[in-house]
């Protein structure tokens, strides 16, 4: 036997090995590879029996399975992605896109920028309408509601949204027509995007950090130190507040200043940048209280929950994330679960409620007013017969 056909016989088995890694691995486990981040398809158990080996489910089932669970899977798809963001500067499976100067940005808040899925003239004003008709009728029975706006990044950073998503912008948008006539119809309104526009980032206090989509935990503080100003004016009460001591400086993100970073699945990050952490403490005003509050919103909302915000100016508060669960003090301490939030729930608890507060972020605000979010079921509770006329209309 010649020495060539001993190398190829070694680099045979060497290949053969490498091939047969990721089985042994998925049945020995030698190795523990960490879990991918983002939305992970779970594969439904499909048993075996007559019927689902004909119809083939069964072997749809063992397919999906093996590709979840093969061996150094997370890593493997890990090293793909990293090749696939040097090469082509783009991620696989996800909505995160890429702008200038390395700023991350969510398709979906693009988007909405762009004016695409408008809900259109009509259908804002009639919304808007109730909106103030919900406000007006909850000021009558002296509760207060609030309407705030979450920021959205292409707004705040429209020169780092990359170029072949940058058009002309001779359109409306959701977040310009419902911000417009909500102001227009005397709507209490906060808005926080428009008013982040007009800002530029100090050092490191961002708005919003290069790999996040939301704003950042400084931000986030800020705007709840603003946000306590405009329900103590609204609601002719003294509120504690919240104050910033220091602020400690990182080349390190933190949840949720990476979370865009994070569903991308990249062996190496992407970029580094000073971000601005605060460290606060809450103090009583003379004379000071505590509301019983609701508070509903998307994951901008649920920030200020995790950042254990709520409570400083709540009593007995509820946060209604998207309103679909119930969250509460109890929940954030750990000694209660999160639980679906029924409607003999909601009911009651925006009967006892001193003061409502909805926020959205501009890609959201559309659906905050679709059938069965939350403006429409509050409105039909308020009205019931105009509920019932137009159900009898349908």
């Amino acid at each position: 036997m010649t020495t060539f056909d001993n190398v190829h016989r070694r680099l045979l088995v060497v290949i053969t090995l490498i091939l047969f890694l990721p089985l042994l691995n998925s049945v020995l486990g030698f190795v523990k590879s960490g879990p991918l981040e983002g939305v992970v398809k779970v594969p439904e158990k499909v048993d075996i029996s007559l019927h689902s080996w004909w119809d083939g489910s069964f072997q749809e089932y063992q397919n999906e399975w093996v590709n979840e669970n093969i061996g150094f899977r997370p890593d493997l798809v890990r090293m793909n992605n990293q090749v696939n963001y040097w090469l082509f500067r783009r991620f696989n499976g996800n909505s995160v896109v890429i702008g200038k100067d390395d700023y991350l940005f969510d398709r979906a808040y693009i988007d909405e920028y762009n004016g695409l899925n408008y809900s259109g003239d009509i259908a804002i004003l009639s919304q808007c309408a109730k909106l103030k008709m919900l406000q007006d009728t909850m000021q009558r029975a002296g509760k207060v509601l609030i309407f705030a706006i979450a920021p959205s990044k292409p707004y705040l950073y429209p020169r780092h949204v990359p170029s072949y998503l940058t058009i002309e912008r001779n359109f409306r948008t959701n977040y310009e027509s419902y911000s417009r006539v909500m102001d227009s119809l005397g709507i209490r309104l906060l808005d926080f995007n428009g008013r982040y526009m007009k800002e530029a980032d100090t050092g490191a206090c961002h708005r919003m950090a290069k790999k996040g989509v939301h704003w950042s935990v400084y931000n986030a503080t800020t705007s709840f130190q603003k946000f306590t100003g405009f329900v103590e004016h609204a609601c002719s009460v003294s509120l504690p507040h919240l104050f910033i001591d220091k602020l400690e400086i990182s080349n390190t993100a933190r949840p949720p200043d990476n979370d865009l970073a994070r569903i991308t699945n990249l062996v190496y990050p992407i970029a580094k940048e000073q971000l601005a952490y605060p460290q606060t403490h809450l103090a009583d005003t003379a004379g000071s209280t505590r509301l019983r509050m609701i508070f509903i919103g998307d994951s901008f909302m649920r920030i200020w929950y995790d950042l254990g915000f709520l409570g400083n100016i709540g009593s007995r508060w509820e946060f209604w994330d998207y309103f679909n669960t119930l969250c509460n003090d109890d929940v954030l301490a750990g000694r209660a679960q999160k639980a679906p939030l029924t409607e003999t729930h909601w009911k009651k608890s925006l009967d006892s409620a001193e003061c409502v507060v909805l926020m959205f972020t501009p890609p959201n605000l559309a659906w905050a007013f679709s059938p069965g979010s939350c403006v429409g079921p509050m409105f039909d509770y308020y009205f019931p017969e105009l509920a019932a006329s137009k159900k009898n209309q349908e």
